[in-house]
């Protein structure tokens, strides 16, 4: 039976571990607070990320994927999340590896504003904390050795996370500005998907075939909802997420295709389901 070790079981960490386990898998999920198993293969273990012990895992690791997101969005809370316990997390378990480690980075390395387009092998010059910390930790789990692969998520929604949604219901006036996203199935599909590569790239963008203008998916998103459009303001207001265009090209390449290939797709289905988001498929 194979065995995978997955720390951080949350928004993407338990749907993983249930994909697994659903293959016949033996998943251990290291989580910071104990809850209850949703399947009888899936083993949680509630400790912290820095006091993690090799007595707490299988005495051989098959894939293993590091999760763990920041507890706050301070300079000390991604240090402990992507430093400290990512650091920590490769040194228990680099000894118990026959397989590959995935770590979920961030396209905040990238600090283009100007709506370029953006790919794996862009400059990465990170302004922010948030980018520079998670630069930072990408540079030294790549260090740990082979089978690494840093995988840079863009923004992630889905059932119960989508914030346009919640603008477009509040309404008021938006801004310009190229925004990027990934629904949560299509994350957890590419999680999977890389896992079955015979050869890894050492970083893949994870992001969906269609970056686009935030207004436009603002008032896209008010039509679905029957809102009147909110006027659209012409200037750029640049936020955490820059303003770029992700290609995800080398995903592709390597035979993954989504669920949710454009905003439109994923969030008509948030907001005109044909199924109850539990049974969305993953």
């Amino acid at each position: 039976m194979r065995k995978v070790v997955i720390a951080g079981g949350g928004y993407i960490g338990m749907p993983l571990a249930i994909q697994f386990a659903q293959q016949g898998c033996s998943v251990t999920v290291i989580k910071s607070r104990m809850e209850p198993s949703p399947h009888p293969l899936i083993n949680i273990i509630s400790v912290d990320i820095n006091k993690l012990t090799s007595k707490l895992l299988p005495k051989q690791i098959d894939c293993a994927y590091y999760l763990i997101a920041a507890k706050n969005y301070t300079k000390s809370g991604y240090k402990h999340a992507y430093l400290d316990g990512l650091s920590h997390f490769n040194s228990v378990i680099t000894p118990l590896l026959t397989g590959p480690v995935f770590f979920t980075s961030s396209t905040s390395v990238y600090a283009q504003s100007d709506g370029s387009w953006v790919d794996e092998n862009s400059p990465t010059t990170p302004t922010h904390f948030s980018g520079t910390i998670m630069l930072e930790a990408e540079q030294r789990f790549l260090q740990y050795g082979a089978l690494r692969s840093c995988i840079r998520l863009s923004g992630i929604y889905g059932p119960n996370r989508c914030r346009i949604i919640q603008a477009a219901q509040q309404g008021g006036a938006v801004h310009h500005g190229y925004t990027n996203r990934i629904h949560q199935v299509d994350a957890v599909r590419a999680l999977m998907h890389l896992h079955t590569q015979s050869e890894l790239a050492p970083y893949y963008i994870v992001s969906d075939d269609a970056p686009e203008q935030y207004s436009t998916i603002y008032q896209y998103t008010q039509k679905l909802l029957g809102i009147p459009a909110a006027s659209v303001s012409t200037t750029f207001s640049p936020s955490r997420g820059g303003n770029k265009r992700l290609l995800n090209t080398r995903l592709k390449k390597t035979g993954f295709t989504f669920t949710y290939p454009s905003y439109q797709e994923g969030i008509r289905a948030l907001i005109q389901p044909t199924a109850p988001p539990d049974q969305q498929p993953l």
